[in-house]
């Protein structure tokens, strides 16, 4: 998976948590990704998950995004 972060946001990488659930995803299983901070406010962030570099989801406050894991290899 790439994602592409604007040079002002990296800095703040360091402060956001990323969850997945489930924590160690198999083979095609659904795969809920989720966003965390208290040091950024990610309620008014414009938030864009891309899978394979293509947009999937975008809009301000879009802290999760579900998505089917791929195969195996």
């Amino acid at each position: 998976m790439w994602f592409f972060v604007p040079g002002s946001a990296l800095a703040a990488l360091d402060l956001i948590d990323v969850k997945t659930s489930p924590q160690t995803p198999k083979p095609n299983e659904q795969v809920t990704i989720t966003l965390k901070s208290y040091a950024v406010d990610l309620g008014s962030a414009n938030i864009i998950w891309y899978v394979n570099k293509e947009a999937k989801k975008e809009g301000v406050g879009e802290k999760s995004f579900t998505l089917q894991s791929g195969n195996l290899g």
